[in-house]
């Protein structure tokens, strides 16, 4: 399991996560599909062999990109339900196939990863933060935290990447 991040901060933030086998993920899309696309291709990585996307909560410096991931490609989005009603200005129609509705102590898989989704304190409807588990190890994303609650920090106890 690898991850590193492309962007953080206040003018975007998105990150790449990689299982032992090849499995690939962004969490939240806070650059445009080019610039996203561009980073990716500097670490050697192409777009179209992302196999899901997760995204955090519905501020702009995490889901920017949305639409344009949405028209572009057929890869999933992982999404609170909360999320994606109050990302009006990136809505992408509820009819999409590519959107999949997630909630707290959710735990979807890709591939050979097994994803938890767990709820976060932050200013937003229902954000998530998500912890990848390849069976080889496990990598936590956890991005504005409003604080530290117990439940996240006994998962952050259990995590070999953060």
């Amino acid at each position: 399991m690898k991850g590193f991040a492309l962007s953080t901060g206040s003018s975007g933030n998105c990150f790449y996560v990689e299982s032992i086998t090849g499995s690939k993920f962004l969490v939240d899309l806070g650059l445009t599909y080019s610039r996203t696309e561009e980073l990716l291709t500097e670490k050697g990585i192409k777009i179209e062999d992302i196999d899901a996307i997760c995204i955090t909560h519905e501020h702009s410096d995490h889901i920017i990109g949305l639409k344009s991931f949405v028209k572009k490609t057929n890869c999933p989005i992982y999404i609170s339900k909360g999320t994606f009603e109050e990302a009006t200005e990136f809505k992408v129609g509820e009819q999409s196939s590519q959107i999949k509705i997630i909630k707290e102590h959710d735990v979807f898989n890709v591939k050979d990863t097994s994803v938890f989704v767990i709820s976060k304190p932050h200013d937003s409807k229902e954000s998530v933060s998500f912890i990848f588990d390849d069976k080889d190890k496990k990598l936590g994303v956890f991005t504005d935290l409003g604080h530290v609650n117990n439940e996240i920090k006994h998962m952050m106890k259990n995590l070999d990447l953060m």
